[in-house]
């Protein structure tokens, strides 16, 4: 930043991306635009999936010395829900650029108009779950023949490299952006057709499993209507409606719906008010088992995101298929 003397302050590129790559995003879609798909390449895509994976590494607070009962289990507790949380995040953030990305026009503020629009993450689910292969293709350059994986035309390469990962990976220049070198070295063109194709046809088969994540289950007869898990994490993150079952006042009998969970552990209990005959008390066995089964989920979530803002990057405004063909060897930590 740049203070002018005057109350004003100027931000100037920090040098992260080429300035050939920043006018062409810039031509394309718009400056703001521009601004949060580069933020969203460079950090943006994987930053949810690190907040949880810090969560879950997190030691356990020192029990209160005033409790006759140590604090780990209910600190487990509060942790897979918010690494729960984490998962709805990024499936939000996965979803509005999906969607925002549909309705990108050259040179116009539809990008960045439609992904800042206020929509709730069962919207955004619903709003990209009829994306089909050819219009993914279009999306995100699909490469479908080994003269795609050939450099940036010389109407369009850049002027000089453009970095996208980590500054101490070993990388490649492929058309003037800089891969990991992994990602040349690892696979013959043929393969790497294949794995694109494979990378395309596994976004849409994520897509087609986000809407378990916000629609209810199937009601059992004669018993209240199911709420979809999205209820239970709302009851988490809005006003924190979390009953430890160690700390009931007296005893309660609530009528179980299928299996009881019996061998389950670290459970409890959240209230979810509909205002209808909706079920409100939602029972959840926050494992640590079950917290690893979401770090991975979020893990997958976050790769599918950065794989698919690189692509739509490079095929939008730099015309070439080989960034989501790199892409395919996109790598985020295991939990």
């Amino acid at each position: 930043m740049e203070d002018d003397g005057a109350g004003h302050v100027e931000m100037v590129p920090s040098g992260l991306f080429s300035d050939e790559l920043c006018r062409r995003t810039v031509d394309e879609f718009g400056s703001d635009g521009a601004w949060l798909l580069l933020s969203i390449v460079s950090y943006g895509w994987r930053s949810y999936y690190d907040l949880a994976d810090a969560v879950v590494r997190a030691a356990s607070p020192s029990a209160d010395p005033a409790r006759p009962e140590p604090i780990d289990d209910d600190f487990q507790i509060v942790r897979d829900l918010q690494v729960q949380s984490f998962i709805y995040a990024a499936v939000e953030q996965f979803a509005g650029l999906v969607r925002a990305a549909r309705a990108h026009r050259l040179g116009s503020s539809a990008f960045f108009d439609a992904y800042v629009q206020h929509k709730s993450v069962g919207a955004l689910v619903e709003a990209i779950g009829d994306l089909a292969i050819d219009e993914l293709s279009d999306l995100v350059g699909l490469p479908v023949s080994e003269s795609d994986l050939s450099p940036i035309p010389e109407d369009r390469k850049p002027a000089g490299p453009m970095l996208l990962g980590h500054s101490d990976t070993k990388v490649s220049d492929v058309g003037g952006i800089l891969v990991p070198t992994s990602a040349i070295k690892s696979m013959a063109k043929r393969e790497i057709l294949n794995r694109s194709r494979e990378l395309a046809e596994l976004i849409l088969t994520n897509i087609g499993e986000f809407p378990a994540l916000v629609e209810a289950q199937p009601a059992v007869a004669g018993a209240p209507t199911p709420q979809p898990l999205r209820e239970v994490d709302n009851a988490f993150r809005h006003g924190h409606r979390v009953l430890f079952h160690d700390a009931i006042p007296e005893r309660r009998i609530f009528r179980a719906l299928g299996e009881t969970g019996e061998a389950e552990t670290h459970a409890v209990d959240l209230y979810t008010p509909k205002g209808d005959d909706s079920i409100r008390f939602a029972t959840v066995f926050a494992s640590p088992e079950r917290t690893t089964e979401h770090l991975e989920v979020l893990r997958q979530v976050s790769l599918r995101t950065g794989q698919f803002a690189r692509g739509f990057l490079g095929w939008k405004a730099l015309g070439t298929r080989s960034l989501f063909a790199a892409a395919v060897e996109l790598r985020l930590g295991q939990p």
